[in-house]
């Protein structure tokens, strides 16, 4: 008897033991920091050309945001569902689909202020984060709204905050066209709209696609448009937009979105990744090309 109660105070204390170790963890790696960049408080901050100080924050992959019928539609499945599993990413919801209890963050979708306002109602804040507000040059957006978007991305914000609800804010570079000289990216960054958004928005969106196919000029663009933000709001989720649709009759490869991702990860949090497909939101789109959307998600979601 003594030897069996001896030898189940082994078995107890073995098992016990084992279970106070718990499962091995396995520690993030950080991407490399950017040369001229120094670290304090896990904060790296990178003085940029211009002498801008700009904090970044040390993540192993990118956030990612892509909407639920490019996710579900023109990617496989395995990419699909570990973008749609992961609740760091953001997955934009059409007025007919339902996020369902995929753990990412559900948002619903607005190309104005006063769209936003007439289906305000219709949010669930126990079903959704926030929304994308997305004023552009286009049909979709009031004219008055183009006119003068920090005031509306303002409203924007205090209304979806008064309901717990996120304001993704993506203005368009378009928003300039016609109202001064330069390249429209460069209007942008002197309207100090990104200043005036960053002050109201949760998630702000860098529109930067246009300049995919050029990656110095895509990521000197982003650089200068970050430092503008983070001046605001170091806090502030910064995504940058990356497309698979033709710029200049030129089809970015998948290759190209990886450099252009790759130089200013650590700058911005991640990426807004569109895979178009043309129709009344893009008439100028080519056609349907999801595979540099694919290649570039495979080479972080291995």
């Amino acid at each position: 008897m003594r030897i069996a109660i001896l030898a189940l105070l082994s078995m107890l204390m073995t098992s016990c033991g084992s279970a106070a170790t718990g499962p091995t963890t396995t520690k993030a790696v950080k991407p490399p920091k950017p040369e001229g960049s120094t670290t304090t408080a896990n904060i790296t901050t990178t003085t940029v050309a211009s002498g801008t100080p700009q904090s970044t924050l040390p993540q192993a992959s990118p956030i990612w945001m892509i909407t639920y019928t490019a996710a579900t539609k023109y990617l496989p499945a395995p990419l699909s569902n570990k973008i749609l599993s992961n609740p760091s990413n953001y997955i934009i919801y059409g007025p007919r689909q339902h996020p369902g209890s995929w753990p990412s963050k559900s948002l619903a979708d607005f190309k104005s202020y006063e769209t936003l306002m007439n289906q305000f109602s219709l949010l669930n804040p126990n079903a959704i984060y926030g929304a994308v507000v997305d004023l552009e040059n286009w049909s979709y957006t009031p004219v008055p709204e183009q006119r003068n978007p920090a005031m509306y991305y303002t409203m924007a914000g205090s209304k979806l905050h008064s309901a717990t609800l996120k304001l993704v804010a993506t203005p368009g570079l378009d928003l300039f066209k016609g109202l001064g000289q330069g390249p429209l990216y460069s209007l942008m960054l002197d309207s100090g709209l990104y200043k005036s958004v960053a002050k109201v928005a949760d998630v702000v969106d860098i529109q930067a696609q246009s300049l995919e196919n050029d990656p110095s000029a895509y990521e000197n663009f982003v650089r200068q448009a970050a430092a503008q933000i983070r001046s605001v709001s170091p806090s502030v989720v910064i995504l940058a937009g990356l497309t698979t649709s033709a710029k200049s009759g030129v089809t970015p490869s998948g290759q190209t979105l990886e450099v252009d991702a790759r130089n200013v990860f650590g700058i911005v949090n991640g990426f807004w990744i569109n895979v178009p497909s043309g129709g009344a939101t893009c008439p100028s789109c080519s056609p349907i090309n999801p595979q540099p959307a694919v290649t570039l998600l495979q080479s972080y979601l291995k």
